[in-house]
C-alpha cells in the first residue's frame, strides 16, 4: 500500500527528498478557484465556504514532539526533522495582520492623510439608475469633503457619479441625476454620524427618490428624477478618499463591508442584510469589499465582477485591523417606535437560545446576529466546552438604549454540567480584548441566565468561572448620592479593586480610570441627573511568579446621580369665587418651584407661569368665576435643572351672581368687538411683571406678551387682524392678580 508523506515520495522506493520548509499542508475533495485560494492563504477556518469539503489539514505548527496533528481529519503524522519556523512567520503571513476570521473579521484603518484603496474604473460601475451604496464606517474625524466611497467626477459646477462624503455638517449620498442643477448633490440626504463609533450606512436611488439610512433607520429623503449622471467620466473608484481629477480628500477612520448595488434596495432588504456576511452571488450585487484579507496589498471583489483594488500608501501590517462592525452569520431584527413589547431570539441547535427584550430608550431598531464560533481575542475568558457561537446586539441608536438579555443553556451538555459556574461574559465589539462578568442572574431551575438594563453595543459569549482564580467581585451598591457624587460599596476579598467608570455604554479602556481603589468609594465631579457605568477588576496579589493575580472585570454596573424630583400630594383649595389655593408636597431637593396654569385643556408649554415660588401653599387671586382651569407644577433644584412637570390637573372656581372678577374694574379693553388692533388699559398700584395672554376658544394661546410695567396707568396695543373670527379670553396677570376679559374678534 502506498503511504502518504509530506516532504518525501509516498511508494518510499526512491532516494529524493524535499529540501526546504513545509506548513498548512490541506487536502480537498473540490476544486478551489484562485480568488477562494488566496482569500484563505494562511489558515482555514470552519468559515470557509468549502470547509465540507476539506478532508484532512496538517497545519504543522506543533513547534514540538514528534506528532503532526491532522486537524480535519485523523490521519495523525509522524515527523523526524526539525522544527523551524511557525505559520504566522511564513513569507505572505503577515505577523503584524490579524487572523480574525470571524463576523466582521478585519476592516481597514485609514490614516485620513494619504491612506485609500484604489479600484479602476469600469463602465459597469456607471450605474444608470437604481442604486444602492452601503457599508460600515467609523469615523475619528470629520472634515469638509472627507468621503469613505468614492466614484465621480466633481468639475465645479458639474458633476457625475455618486460617493459618500462629509458635506455641510452631515455624511451624504450624493448622486447627480441629468435633471439636477450644479452643486444639487451637496445637500442630498445626509446624517451628522457620531464619531468613534461603528454605524452602518446606506444610500438608495430609484429614479424618484434619494433615501439615506443609518444602522437600518431612515435619516433622511429627498425627491429627484432622472438617470444618473455620468457626462464626466471618474478617475477611479475608492474606497477610504475622495478622487477626481484635480482634488484628493481622506477618511479618517475605518471602513468594512462595503457594497454597490444596481438595484434600489428596500428598506428591509437594508436591514436583513446590514448586520450578516453576503456570499458575493447576491442579484445586483456590482461589488463586494469584505475587507478581510491578512496578506499583501490586494482588496478582492468577492462579486462575479471581480472589481479588485490596491491599498495606496498603506501598510497591510498596521492597517489591516478586527473589525468591530455589528456582522455575524445570520441576524434577526426588529424595528418600531415602540419596542417596549418587542422581543428578539435566535436558537443554535445544541448550544443556546438567546433573546432579547424590555427595550427602552430611542432604540427604534434593534439587531441581533449569530457568529459561528469562539470569539476571537477570548484567551482571558475559559468558554465552555464546544462553544462555536457568540451573539451581538446592535441598536438603531445607542445612546439611552436599554435592554434585558436572557441565555438559555438548556441542552447544552457542557453547560448544565458547570452550570453553577457560567456567566455572561460580554464586550463592546469584537476590537474589544477586555471581556467582563455582566453579573447576571443563574436560575438552574430554568437552565438561563438573564442580565437587565444593559445598554448600547454588546457581544456576548458562555464563559466558565475557574474556582482557583481571583473572585469575582461582588453586591456592588449605591449609597450616598448627590447631584455631583456618587458613592459605591461593595463586598471584595481581594486586597482592592481596579475602577473604570464612564457614560452609560462607554466602551472599557476608554474611560475615566481611577486605578487601585478600595470600598467605599466616592466619585465626584459628576452631572446632576445623569447615568454612568462602572467596571470593577479585583486584585488579589501577586501570583506564584510575582505578577499581579487580577480577576476578570465586572460589570457594567449603572448608577446615577440625584434625580430633581417633582412635587408630590398636589391639591387645589378653592377659596370662593376668584380665588385659589396651590397646595403639594415638597419635593426633597428642591429650592423653588414653578406653576403653569390656564383654560382647560391648554396645551403644556403656552400657559401662564408663576415662577420662583419659594414654598406650598400659593394662593391666585383674581379668577374668573365659574370656570375650569389645569395647572402644573415643577420643582427648581439650583444648579441641578428642573424636574419633570407634575400635572394636568384640574380645577373650577365658585359661582357669583353678578359683578367682575378680580377687580376688574383695573383692566379696560377696547375697542370690543375689534377687527383688529386692541388697546389695554391696566392701572396699577405697584410696578409688577405682567403677563397678557389670549386664548382662542380650543385653549391655545394665540397671543402672548411678557413685560416689567410700572406703577400708574399702562396703555399697550395687540394686533388680532390676523386671527379668525369668533370668540377669546384674554388673561391679564400681575403679580398674585389675574382679571379676564371675553373679546369678539369681528
Amino acid at each position: 500500500a502506498l503511504a502518504l508523506g509530506i516532504g518525501q515520495d509516498g511508494t518510499l522506493n526512491y532516494s529524493e527528498w524535499f529540501k526546504g520548509q513545509v506548513a498548512d499542508v490541506r487536502i480537498w475533495n473540490v476544486a478551489l478557484d484562485s480568488l477562494t485560494l488566496a482569500q484563505n492563504l494562511c489558515e482555514v477556518t470552519p468559515n470557509h465556504p468549502f470547509y465540507a469539503n476539506l478532508l484532512h489539514y496538517w497545519k504543522g505548527n506543533e513547534g514540538q514532539g514528534v506528532a503532526v496533528g491532522d486537524s480535519k481529519g485523523t490521519l495523525t503524522g509522524v515527523y523526524n526533522g526539525v522544527w523551524n519556523v511557525s505559520l504566522n512567520n511564513l513569507p505572505g503571513c503577515d505577523a503584524g495582520i490579524p487572523t480574525n476570521s470571524l463576523g466582521a473579521g478585519n476592516a481597514l484603518d485609514f490614516d485620513g492623510f494619504d491612506d485609500h484603496v484604489s479600484v479602476s474604473k469600469n463602465p459597469i460601475l456607471e450605474i444608470a439608475q437604481n442604486i444602492t451604496c452601503e457599508g460600515w464606517v467609523y469615523a475619528r474625524s470629520l472634515q469638509q469633503w472627507e468621503s469613505f466611497l468614492n466614484y465621480c467626477q466633481d468639475n465645479g459646477s458639474n458633476e457625475s457619479g455618486f460617493d459618500f462624503a462629509y458635506v455641510d455638517g452631515a455624511l451624504r449620498f450624493r448622486l447627480t441625476t441629468v435633471d439636477m442643477g450644479g452643486n444639487d448633490w451637496n445637500d442630498n440626504p445626509g446624517f451628522d454620524i457620531p464619531l468613534n463609533e461603528w454605524v452602518h450606512v446606506a444610500g438608495t436611488y430609484d429614479g424618484s427618490v434619494i433615501k439615506m439610512y443609518v444602522n437600518g433607520q431612515l435619516a433622511q429623503q429627498e425627491n429627484k428624477t432622472g438617470v444618473i449622471d455620468w457626462e464626466f467620466k471618474p478617475v477611479e473608484m475608492r474606497i477610504g478618499g475622495y478622487i477626481d481629477d484635480n482634488e484628493l480628500y481622506y477618511w479618517d477612520g475605518r471602513v468594512d463591508e462595503v457594497r454597490v448595488w444596481n438595484v434600489a434596495r428596500t428598506e428591509d432588504q437594508i436591514r436583513q442584510g446590514m448586520c450578516r456576511r453576503l456570499t458575493g452571488q447576491e442579484n445586483g450585487l456590482v461589488s463586494y469589499y469584505r475587507l478581510d484579507e491578512r496578506v499583501g496589498t490586494t482588496v478582492y471583489d468577492l462579486s462575479p465582477n471581480l472589481f479588485h483594488g490596491e491599498m495606496g500608501d498603506m501598510a497591510p501590517a498596521q492597517d489591516r485591523v478586527v473589525s468591530g462592525a455589528g456582522i455575524g452569520d445570520t441576524s434577526v431584527y426588529v424595528y418600531s417606535a415602540d419596542l417596549s413589547n418587542s422581543t428578539l431570539g435566535y436558537s443554535a441547535a445544541g448550544q443556546s437560545a438567546i433573546s432579547v427584550s424590555g427595550i427602552s430608550g430611542p432604540a427604534a431598531g434593534m439587531q441581533l446576529y449569530a457568529v459561528s464560533g469562539a470569539p476571537a481575542n477570548s484567551s482571558s475568558l475559559d468558554l465552555v466546552p464546544g462553544t462555536d457561537v457568540h451573539y451581538g446586539i446592535v441598536p438603531a441608536r445607542a445612546a439611552g438604549v436599554n435592554y434585558n438579555l436572557q441565555w438559555t443553556y438548556g441542552g447544552n451538555a457542557n453547560a448544565e454540567a458547570q452550570e453553577n459556574a457560567l456567566f455572561l461574559a460580554t464586550r463592546k465589539n469584537a476590537e474589544g480584548t477586555l471581556w467582563t462578568n455582566a453579573v447576571a442572574g443563574l436560575n438552574t431551575a430554568l437552565n438561563n441566565l438573564t442580565k437587565d438594563a444593559l445598554s448600547g453595543r454588546k457581544e456576548v459569549v458562555l464563559a466558565l468561572a475557574d474556582p482557583n482564580a481571583c473572585p469575582f467581585l461582588s453586591q456592588i451598591d449605591q449609597t450616598d448620592t448627590t447631584f455631583s457624587t456618587v458613592t459605591l460599596e461593595w463586598l471584595n476579598a481581594g486586597i482592592g479593586a481596579h475602577l473604570e467608570w464612564g457614560p452609560v455604554g462607554f466602551e472599557l479602556s476608554k474611560g475615566q480610570d481611577e486605578g487601585l481603589v478600595t470600598s467605599p468609594f466616592t466619585i465626584d465631579s459628576l452631572t446632576a441627573n445623569t447615568r454612568y457605568d462602572a467596571y470593577f477588576q479585583v486584585l488579589c496579589g501577586a501570583d506564584a511568579q510575582g505578577n499581579d493575580s487580577l480577576s476578570t472585570w465586572v460589570g457594567p454596573f449603572t448608577f446615577s446621580t440625584a434625580v430633581c424630583l417633582p412635587p408630590s400630594g398636589l391639591m387645589v383649595d378653592v377659596l370662593g369665587t376668584n380665588s385659589v389655593s396651590f397646595n403639594w408636597d415638597a419635593s426633597s431637593n428642591a429650592t423653588v418651584y414653578t406653576i403653569e396654569w390656564g383654560p382647560a385643556g391648554f396645551p403644556q408649554g403656552l400657559g401662564i407661569l408663576i415662577q420662583n415660588i419659594n414654598n406650598s401653599p400659593y394662593v391666585l387671586n383674581g379668577l374668573p368665576s365659574n370656570t375650569s382651569f389645569d395647572y402644573y407644577v415643577r420643582s427648581t433644584c439650583g444648579t441641578a435643572g428642573v424636574s419633570a412637570w407634575a400635572g394636568p390637573f384640574n380645577f373650577k372656581t365658585g359661582t357669583i351672581a353678578t359683578g367682575e372678577p378680580g377687580g376688574a374694574t383695573a383692566l379696560e379693553v377696547y375697542p370690543n368687538p375689534t377687527s383688529g388692533s386692541f388697546f389695554v388699559q391696566l392701572e396699577l398700584l405697584n410696578a409688577a411683571d405682567v403677563q397678557t395672554v389670549l386664548f382662542n376658544s380650543l385653549g391655545e394661546a394665540v397671543m402672548r406678551r411678557d413685560e416689567v410695567l410700572p406703577a400708574g396707568s399702562n396703555v399697550w396695543s395687540m394686533d388680532a387682524g390676523s386671527l379668525p373670527s369668533g370668540l377669546y379670553t384674554l388673561y391679564v396677570r400681575a403679580g398674585q392678580l389675574v382679571w379676564s376679559k371675553v373679546m369678539v374678534k369681528e
